[in-house]
């Protein structure tokens, strides 16, 4: 980690420990990191950027040292492995996503470049309803279960034999 972050987090509790008072911290709104994100792939060459909390959701952002090809390469096979199971790969535009299925809440990984050296990367994840019952007619999805995904089909263009 490099000192740059280290500064504002040591003036922020100097900061906190400053205002004093009897009054006890008030407690970050929304879910813990480890009930939203038990599993956080870090991206390489990682520093944090920012983080943002809701009801029963939880967003990190990170800024990575290395190139947006070789992070999406990278999270591809980190979250091809267990506790992961990805679920989707997606591009839009010049960004990819990542949908992730864990022992947990689902994640969101998305790899966006910065310039030809740099890329930044959010990680989301949401808590699940746990009254909430699965729809018999939606399946699980194809290796939520940890089973190897089937290989891939291809189907031809109507143009093309």
């Amino acid at each position: 980690m490099r000192t740059t972050i280290l500064i504002p987090l040591a003036a922020a509790a100097m900061l906190a420990a400053c205002k004093g008072g009897d009054a006890a911290p008030a407690p970050p709104e929304g879910p813990s990191l480890e009930t939203v994100l038990p599993n956080i792939p870090f991206p390489p060459n990682a520093e944090p950027v920012a983080s943002e909390r809701a009801d029963k959701a939880l967003k990190l952002v990170f800024a990575s040292g290395s190139p947006a090809d070789s992070v999406v390469a990278y999270y591809r096979t980190v979250l091809a492995a267990a506790p992961y199971r990805l679920i989707n790969e997606g591009m839009s535009g010049n960004i990819t996503s990542f949908y992730v299925e864990q022992d947990g809440p689902s994640m969101w990984v998305t790899v966006q470049p910065v310039d030809m050296n740099n890329s930044l990367v959010t990680i989301a994840g949401a808590q699940g309803d746990p009254n909430r019952k699965p729809d018999p007619a939606i399946p699980d999805p194809v290796g939520a279960q940890g089973q190897p995904l089937p290989p891939p089909t291809s189907v031809p263009l109507p143009d093309k034999p």
